[in-house]
């Protein structure tokens, strides 16, 4: 294992992800119990997430990237209806005290959010212009996706690309957004889709 600190996780799951601060420190036999459960697990079979249905599980160990100040770096889920970004999740807290704040491509604080409560106010992210411009490339051709970035102070990381947030099964609080941003989607075939 590496020695500084990293994360072990699979493929084709969600949720069990081991953040390694000391490899010395760390209980392996634990985190093989739930690599085992992760690897006979498929989402298409519990939630059938097409993505999901043929896909070779695999382990993966990265480098934990981490703030200046040592703490685990907020998720930056940008929404992009027909191919634009629309709206940007901040997953804050996400190891304590979960919080989700949701803002407009204008850094706008926005009514709603996914799961968890909104946070008072999150800073601008430093990198924010090229996060919407990498999310506009790469959402171009979808009706729907959701490009998930990681922001440092010297790079902007890709975390996630899902074309199914929560398996569909989210629950935005107020409810009433569910169908104010299924209203913004448009699934009328045209040859782009």
């Amino acid at each position: 294992m590496p020695d500084e600190p990293f994360v072990i996780k699979t493929n084709h799951d969600s949720g069990n992800v081991f953040l390694i601060h000391d490899k010395n420190k760390a209980d392996y036999s634990a985190i093989r119990e739930q690599i085992k459960h992760s690897m006979r697990h498929n989402f298409y079979h519990s939630s059938r997430e097409w993505s999901y249905k043929n896909i070779t599980p695999i382990i993966l160990i990265e480098k934990l990237i981490l703030s200046d100040t040592g703490d685990t770096l907020k998720d930056y889920k940008v929404m992009c209806f027909n191919g634009k970004p629309t709206y940007i999740q901040v997953e804050s807290n996400r190891f304590s005290n979960h919080q989700s704040t949701t803002y407009n491509i204008d850094w706008e604080k926005q009514e709603f959010s996914l799961h968890y409560p909104s946070a008072l106010g999150e800073q601008r992210p430093y990198h924010l212009n090229e996060m919407l411009a990498v999310a506009e490339k790469l959402a171009k051709p979808f009706p729907f996706v959701r490009i998930d970035f990681y922001d440092t102070n010297e790079k902007l990381y890709i975390g996630e690309i899902t074309f199914h947030p929560s398996a569909g099964f989210g629950n935005f609080i107020p409810a009433e957004w569910d169908k104010k941003l299924g209203d913004i989607l448009n699934l009328v075939k045209s040859k782009k889709y």
